[in-house]
């Protein structure tokens, strides 16, 4: 789904969690950034740098439970100054039938896990128990651990460019930047 079909997509979110830029691929995927985000900040008042966090609860932005979405925020100095957010579509994630998709169900509770948002770095630190939660679920164990160890890899190079134009133009000017963006 992912290397064939490019059913992902990253987004930019500002450091209230506004979106300002979605990438290339399937955009609808974005489309939910912001609530998720937000989702997050109310429920994790003492984000850290370093944190990251995961959910496919389409309650808090995902578009469906097959589409994972993890958002990290970006911290210049004490600041967040923004949000970096990837969404993939996962081959199967649990649930009574392969890949996922339970045709006829009447309920939600007839489909798959749902994943409310849960803190997949916690200032840096990997947290093995949420991997090894959300591969416990799956039929396809092996794909979905390299899908989200590369969704977790992607996020330091959007951090690092984010805070590249920060050392360059100062937090002052990305902020004035993303609120043009966002007005």
């Amino acid at each position: 789904f992912i290397y064939e079909a490019f059913d992902f997509n990253a987004g930019l979110l500002d450091g209230e969690g506004n979106g300002l830029f979605a990438g290339v691929y399937v955009l609808f995927h974005t489309t939910g950034l912001d609530m998720t985000v937000k989702e997050i900040m109310r429920r994790f008042p003492d984000v850290s740098d370093g944190d990251m966090f995961i959910t496919n609860d389409p309650w808090v932005g995902a578009i469906h439970f097959n589409d994972f979405v993890t958002v990290t925020p970006i911290f210049a100095g004490e600041e967040i100054v923004a949000w970096g957010a990837v969404v993939m579509h996962y081959q199967d994630v649990g649930g009574p039938v392969p890949g996922s998709f339970v045709v006829g169900s009447t309920n939600v509770f007839e489909e798959c896990p749902i994943i409310t948002p849960l803190k997949l770095m916690d200032r840096g630190r990997y947290c093995q128990e949420v991997e090894d939660l959300l591969l416990r679920n799956t039929r396809t164990p092996m794909m979905n651990a390299l899908n989200l160890r590369a969704t977790v890899a992607s996020h330091p190079t959007t951090r690092r460019r984010v805070l590249e134009i920060v050392d360059r133009y100062g937090v002052a000017v990305l902020t004035a930047a993303t609120v043009q963006v966002t007005d």
